[in-house]
């Protein structure tokens, strides 16, 4: 059966982020958003994908996506298609303060463990530091924030809203007057590129992109 589904507006999303109820969650919707990143990858990103950028303090990360995330989530990289995406801003602050909170919380942080680690509390502090969140704790997580919001449809938001508002903001108006290259908007959603688009298209130019 077909679900309903709503897809946030930017200040609702934001709104979200203000009423989650911890770091991470707060963390978590503002990645979903400003990556487009499938829910499966986003549980699969470790700490590792994102400490070199942050060490190098770029504003926006540079988020990769790649085959051997499979060993953590069977669907994290779809067709085994390697791309990158970035973070908005205000995600990036939100990962910095939330990986200070970890960092505070148990002295350290490794690279091998999950960017949003499970918090299920009726396993120990240290499996808990390791383990990967559930599909289904992700869910908890945007439904109990846009409820939290008072979104007017809360209980249709889930993750892959979270992904649809980011595609919507692929497809609008840029700041020029101009629009996005159609290409570079399949790049980052993650989408194989039609025919021979793909071999011609600069994966290199990160800087542009």
């Amino acid at each position: 059966r077909k679900t309903p589904q709503y897809i946030p507006k930017k200040n609702e999303v934001f709104l979200m982020a203000d009423s989650a109820c911890s770091l991470r969650d707060r963390a978590i919707i503002l990645t979903q958003y400003g990556t487009g990143l499938r829910s499966s990858t986003l549980r699969a990103l470790l700490i590792k994908d994102v400490e070199n950028e942050l060490s190098r303090g770029f504003s926006n990360l540079l988020i990769p996506v790649y085959p051997e995330m499979k060993l953590t989530d069977p669907y994290a990289c779809k067709g085994n298609i390697p791309y990158f995406t970035f973070t908005c801003d205000e995600a990036t602050d939100a990962i910095k303060l939330y990986l200070r909170e970890r960092k505070d919380e148990h002295g350290s942080v490794f690279g091998s463990e999950p960017l949003f680690n499970s918090e299920h509390n009726q396993i120990s502090q240290d499996e808990r530091r390791a383990k990967t969140m559930s599909s289904k704790q992700l869910q908890n997580v945007v439904k109990r924030a846009a409820f939290r919001a008072g979104l007017p449809e809360a209980g249709a938001v889930t993750p892959y809203s979270l992904r649809k508002a980011f595609e919507t903001v692929l497809h609008s108006e840029l700041i020029d007057g101009g629009r996005m290259d159609v290409k570079i908007q399949e790049f980052f959603m993650g989408h194989i590129l039609s025919g021979s688009e793909d071999v011609y298209f600069n994966k290199n130019d990160i800087e542009t992109l």
